[in-house]
């Protein structure tokens, strides 16, 4: 099984995750939040255990304060799990690595 890439998306690339058919996971996070830096490689081992069929990326609201709009980020780290361009989960806060594969499966 090859794994997920992960991506950094902006404004000018998410219309991958927005208009192409199956599965993405996009975590919304800034530089200065602690908590993100602090799960970051939580988020980051969650995303190497799924294979390169799911579309894996991360967003930097400082500069995609667009996207930060359009899916009413309020809390960060935020990570947004998407079918076919629909978001179907969401999950707020830190969390555990367990969160993110029990809320995975539900996708």
């Amino acid at each position: 099984m090859k794994m997920a890439e992960m991506k950094n998306y902006n404004e000018d690339n998410f219309r991958e995750v927005e208009w192409e058919e199956g599965v993405a996971v996009v975590r919304f996070h800034a530089p200065w939040c602690p908590p993100c830096r602090a799960s970051a490689d939580i988020f980051e081992a969650f995303a190497a255990e799924l294979d390169d069929s799911v579309r894996v990326g991360k967003v930097n609201t400082d500069t995609a304060p667009a996207l930060a709009v359009r899916y009413e980020i309020w809390g960060l780290p935020t990570v947004i799990m998407f079918r076919d361009g629909q978001e179907v989960k969401r999950i707020n806060g830190v969390k555990s690595l367990s969160a993110y594969q029990k809320a995975f499966e539900k996708v």
